[in-house]
């Protein structure tokens, strides 16, 4: 069955060229030959409508959740704007929270901004994971906060083991966890987008050459 959101928001990316093609030093030390620029989200325009379609995911598969958390750095906006999205489908307020990098020791001190966690339940959204590491980090982050997890969603699942545990995302928090890594859309979207024009396939089989290196199985 074709996700209809998945194939839509893959399509969003390559279009406004959030999905870049080329060679790119990832900070696991590979090089890739595509990279998703989240940071390109630097408008209230796109910002939205990437926002929108996490807000659809959620929707679609039903999570159901108390707080929307958004790790430091990107994850903030992420957070603002997956909750005003909800809400905008559901007509119900969301509650969003984020973390400081450092404890605030004066006025509204604390780790976080936002909602309470405590005995919440805590849907993370970032942009992209990887690492098993950068997971276990944000569960943490909830955790010590009083919130219990109940998902973790990502705009793009990369597809590939990660260098700290051989295996991917997804499937470090299958076997670590009891909540799921949720992903908008995957790099195999993002693959069948470009394969409709056939001036990609350079593109589509170097894709296709690293997920035969690094691929998750």
């Amino acid at each position: 069955m074709i996700d209809k959101t998945s194939k839509e928001f893959a399509k969003y990316l390559v279009d406004e060229d959030i999905a870049t093609f080329g060679e790119f030093l990832l900070k696991s030390g590979r090089k890739s030959p595509y990279f998703f620029n989240f940071g390109k989200l630097n408008n209230t325009k796109r910002l939205q409508i990437v926002c929108s379609f996490y807000a659809q995911k959620i929707i679609q598969l039903g999570i159901d959740f108390d707080v929307i958390f958004g790790p430091a750095y990107k994850g903030i906006p992420l957070s603002i704007g997956v909750a005003n999205a909800v809400q905008d489908l559901t007509h119900t307020p969301v509650e969003f929270c984020f973390n400081r990098k450092s404890v605030k020791k004066y006025g509204d001190v604390g780790s976080h901004v936002g909602a309470n966690l405590e005995g919440k339940r805590v849907l993370i959204t970032d942009d992209v994971v990887t690492s098993g590491i950068t997971i276990s980090e944000s569960v943490k982050l909830v955790e010590k906060l009083g919130g219990e997890v109940v998902g973790f969603i990502v705009a793009l699942d990369r597809q590939e083991k990660g260098v700290d545990i051989g295996i991917s995302a997804a499937q470090f928090c299958e076997n670590n966890y009891s909540f799921p890594l949720i992903s908008v859309s995957s790099v195999s979207d993002i693959i069948e987008v470009l394969k409709t024009d056939s001036m990609n396939n350079a593109i589509v089989d170097s894709m296709n050459s690293y997920l035969r290196k690094y691929g998750a199985e």
